[in-house]
């Protein structure tokens, strides 16, 4: 489960790990290229949005992108 400190993480993430991750997100929720590259054309908003979700909300999203891809997504949230 996300931590206070996983939170800090993913809103820290640089554009290029922003665009990275919404990318593995937006591909296990099968949407298509044109609203994925929609998403990735403003980082601003997306980080007003990850400011405003709690650890909760965070990890729902994240699981329901599947194991494999929940396991990427908390790859690039922690660095690894």
């Amino acid at each position: 489960m996300l931590d206070e400190k996983s939170m800090e993480n993913l809103k820290n993430l640089s554009d290029t790990q922003l665009r990275e991750l919404i990318t593995v997100i937006a591909q296990a929720a099968g949407a298509d290229g044109g609203k994925a590259a929609a998403l990735l054309s403003n980082t601003e908003s997306l980080r007003r949005t990850i400011a405003t979700m709690s650890p909760a909300q965070a990890e729902g999203f994240i699981k329901a992108a599947g194991k494999d891809k929940s396991e990427e997504i908390y790859r690039i949230i922690l660095g690894r």
